[in-house]
């Protein structure tokens, strides 16, 4: 089974609810009112209480709408002195109309009810640095169905207290090196211009019939072997820009024609990434996919090999995150 492990980043915005708003709110302060603590209170403490509410709760926490469920494991563990907890956490849908078969009985299989999660296992990692109002979540997922979705709401609720916050805000967030690691491995797997109304009149060969026509006209060039690097599509542009189609009566550059579009490859890419040709800043979202992280060991069915994770969000990634977000 092909599982694609991945990373996604997000940033968590505390969002005040009271009429005086302060730009200086942060965690700490969240903590000690949720938790009516003294103000003087250490950070241990504080940070303490806010794991010891949350992150010892065992049970399934059931997403009804989405027909999901996922539960904390019992190795979530905390790392006080950078505010950190991490872990994995084991979930998936449920409800699903599939059964389960047993290879030893060729005829017998169970439905999967509303009881029968069919259940992977996730890593998360969440940071709140108690002076910020900004934390951050790293969290692991698959190609195929996940709960992200169902444990993003989760986090958003943590946050939530009455007459201080609101859900907090999930922001996804990529990491520049991620980003020019992807545009400088990215390429351009095709190229599309499009006129959707080409007008020809013309008399046959003949002499003897006026023909006329509105067509719509498509050209695609795609790259053959290597492709076309990214970073030479603005050469590229200009020079299949200025290329002369001659049509009867008529010519026309391919810069002439109202629609032009293309798409690129990158190993950070789940799927080919769409992009306007005219425009100078190709935008695109890449992915942190584990298979691609050397620091990370996949085992034989596709699940990450948790202490390599760990070791690799903590030491590699995490630190990378904190300078661009907290600066």
């Amino acid at each position: 089974m092909i599982k694609n492990p991945k990373l996604s980043v997000y940033k968590v915005i505390l969002q005040q609810s009271a009429r005086t708003k302060k730009n200086s709110y942060s965690f700490r302060e969240f903590f000690i009112n949720k938790y009516q603590l003294k103000e003087t209170s250490s950070d241990n403490k504080i940070f303490n209480s806010f794991f010891s509410d949350v992150f010892k709760i065992l049970d399934y926490k059931d997403d009804k709408k989405r027909r999901k469920a996922f539960r904390l494991s019992e190795n979530i563990t905390k790392k006080s002195n950078s505010f950190i907890v991490h872990g994995v956490v084991e979930g998936g849908p449920y409800d699903s109309g599939k059964s389960s078969g047993n290879l030893q009985t060729k005829r017998r299989s169970v439905k999967l009810h509303r009881n029968f999660i069919i259940q992977d296992d996730f890593y998360f990692l969440l940071q709140t640095k108690l002076d910020e109002k900004v934390g951050i979540l790293i969290l692991q997922t698959y190609g195929q169905e996940n709960i992200d979705d169902s444990f993003k709401k989760f986090i958003k609720q943590l946050f939530r207290h009455k007459g201080q916050t609101f859900n907090a805000v999930i922001s996804p967030f990529i990491p520049e090196s991620i980003k020019e690691l992807s545009k400088e491995t990215a390429i351009v797997s095709e190229l599309n211009y499009q006129s959707n109304k080409v007008v020809i009149n013309q008399v046959s060969e003949d002499g003897k019939d006026k023909l006329g026509a509105t067509f719509k006209l498509k050209i695609t060039l795609t790259p053959v072997d290597e492709g076309v690097p990214l970073p030479s599509l603005a050469k590229w542009r200009n020079l299949l820009g200025n290329s002369i189609l001659n049509l009867p009566n008529k010519e026309m550059t391919l810069k002439d024609f109202n629609s032009k579009t293309g798409y690129i490859k990158s190993p950070t890419l789940k799927n080919p990434a769409r992009f306007e040709i005219d425009q100078d800043v190709v935008k695109i979202k890449p992915t942190i996919y584990l298979e691609k992280i050397d620091e990370v060991t996949i085992e034989e069915n596709g699940v990450p090999e948790w202490e390599s994770l760990k070791r690799y969000c903590i030491e590699n990634l995490l630190p990378v995150l904190e300078t661009e977000i907290y600066g």
